[in-house]
């Protein structure tokens, strides 16, 4: 029996869990040992990094209240000819509602609010990495700065196609209860892969690098991004309302794939005398049927683009704070932003404020608490007070004709500062001491409803002077909006935790409102007189179901 008996030297030791009566066997060669084989070590890093990214993203109850959004959009936007419009007409002849014609008009109009949604629902995720503590871990872990950049991004785009795919599909059932025709999914996934994927991916890239970039992580990118996606509308070639004979290259800087579709559409019909989105038609004129419209050329400049929408992340890549602590937060080394150095400079004025926060102390309790809360968010937002102070002193000014514009800029600018008002409790973590105050939850959820709506009103305010003298119904209807909007923005932000959900869907309403004139849902703020009794109507009980659901959602948290 001793002869059995061996030393057990070094070579023999096992690892904890294996067997201890056989040695390991050796590792079996690795069957991507070629040259330009792909490291399985880093596919799988990114792989598990980007699977990670979507479900964090989905399991959001943001996603569950933008996946409703979306396919109401979806289906609303696609007017029943029935009535005697069509999604698109051209020379008043309408255009059957088969697979190609349903596919690119809902891309068309999906492709407006895809890019700025888009860019509002991928970010965030760096942010919160910061507030729970996980940016600490992430920059511990030997991942590249590269490699976890690429996983953010290609999370981000798959959860936005993922929301796209719900439009496709809801077009694909649409066109089977009211379109034309069998339904062909490999047009609709063409379609909607070439015009709307490059508008997602520069989306996603944007917010990646304002994400990496501690300047822009607040709402000076948010900002910077909304004047660019209005600005690449504004900068559309006009040769493209003139008609072209080839596709202009410049068009490759168009994400959206607008001019992709114009310029299909021209090619096709050999006119430019065509709209999207919903026109009256002549029922006498014969129907015209959409075609086949993408040809190579047009194939290979969205394909273009889509390699153009990865350079954004070349410079989040060069420029990712990996989470130190001295650029993301508070810290000996002071981070840069234009924004804050422009509310750093206009800072002292809001020290004409300091003597209401005393007058706050000596009211009753709930109001002196409202007021101080008031008071404090004007003293945050620096800028926002003095565009105040400006808006109040051009409503002394003004005539009736620059009214609507300074409509648009007051609520503009209550939109950006209000959007988080109820999300701050949870993004600095005082929830729970909110909630041990007299009153408690409850009480601070109707001090956060006041506060937004009293700020509505003081930006408001150099408008309805006027209107409640010379259009009453319009100050009505303003007043209605402020009403509205700020429930609204309380209830996202209860439930989203974030501000970015209620500013993406505001800030492409009002951007909506000030391009369509004559249709009375778009004229919700009363800015161009379309507005009806019955529109205001339907918005006053929006406002109200948005007051009963966060009311609702704030008693579930509270318990």
């Amino acid at each position: 029996m001793g002869a059995n008996i061996r030393s057990v030297g070094v070579g023999d030791l096992v690892q904890p869990g294996q067997d201890l009566l056989h040695r390991a066997p050796p590792p079996r060669p690795s069957p991507l040992k070629g040259e330009g084989a792909v490291n399985p070590t880093v596919a799988s890093v990114l792989f598990t990094m980007v699977a990670n990214e979507v479900r964090l993203r989905a399991r959001r109850v943001s996603t569950l209240v933008i996946f409703f959004v979306t396919v109401w959009l979806a289906w609303s936007m696609v007017v029943d000819p029935a009535g005697g419009q069509s999604m698109i007409v051209s020379k008043g002849q309408r255009f059957l509602y088969n697979s190609e014609a349903l596919a690119l008009g809902s891309a068309v109009l999906v492709s407006f609010i895809a890019g700025i949604a888009g860019f509002y629902l991928a970010r965030g995720r760096m942010r919160e990495d910061v507030l729970h503590g996980v940016g600490g871990l992430l920059a511990s872990t030997p991942v590249s700065n590269t490699l976890l950049v690429l996983a953010r991004w290609a999370g981000a785009v798959v959860y936005l196609a993922t929301l796209m795919g719900a439009v496709m599909l809801t077009m694909m059932v649409l066109q089977m209860v009211r379109g034309d025709g069998p339904v062909q999914p490999l047009v609709f996934l063409r379609t909607y892969a070439l015009l709307l994927l490059p508008s997602l991916m520069f989306a996603a890239s944007v917010a990646i690098l304002c994400d990496a970039f501690a300047p822009l992580m607040g709402k000076l990118g948010d900002v910077l991004y909304f004047m660019l996606w209005v600005g690449q509308f504004g900068s559309m070639p006009s040769s493209l309302a003139k008609g072209v004979d080839a596709m202009p290259w410049l068009s490759v800087f168009d994400f959206s794939g607008l001019s992709a579709a114009v310029i299909g559409l021209q090619k096709q019909l050999g006119t430019t005398s065509f709209s999207f989105g919903g026109g009256s038609f002549n029922a006498a004129l014969p129907v015209l049927t959409l075609g086949e419209w993408w040809t190579a050329e047009m194939v290979a400049m969205r394909l273009a683009s889509m390699v153009l929408t990865m350079l954004p992340l070349v410079l989040a890549v060069l420029l990712f704070h990996r989470y130190s602590p001295d650029k993301v937060k508070a810290g000996a080394k002071k981070r840069v932003s234009l924004l804050a150095w422009a509310n750093d400079r206009v800072r002292p004025i809001t020290r004409v404020l300091v003597p209401l926060l005393a007058l706050a102390a000596r009211l009753p309790r709930w109001v002196g608490q409202t007021l101080a809360d008031v008071v404090l968010v004007l003293m945050a937002n620096p800028l926002a007070t003095v565009a105040l102070g400006v808006l109040w002193l051009a409503g002394i000014i003004t005539t009736q004709a620059g009214l609507t514009g300074m409509a648009y800029i007051g609520v503009a600018i209550w939109g950006i500062v209000i959007c988080d008002v109820a999300a701050r409790d949870w993004q600095c973590g005082t929830g729970a001491l909110t909630a041990v105050t007299p009153g408690g939850a409850t009480r601070r959820h109707v001090r956060q409803l006041a506060v937004i709506w009293l700020l509505g009103v003081l930006y408001a305010a150099p408008v309805l002077t006027h209107w409640v003298v010379t259009a009453p119904f319009r100050a009505a209807v303003l007043t209605t909006a402020v009403f509205t909007l700020g429930a609204l923005a309380h209830l996202l932000a209860q439930t989203t935790r974030n501000g970015r959900t209620f500013l993406a869907l505001f800030l492409f309403g009002l951007y909506l409102s000030t391009q369509i004139k004559g249709v009375p849902w778009f004229d919700a703020l009363g800015t161009h007189g379309f507005a009806t009794a019955h529109t205001t109507t339907v918005y006053f009980v929006a406002g109200v179901v948005a007051l009963i659901f966060g009311g609702g959602w704030n008693a579930r948290i509270s318990r």
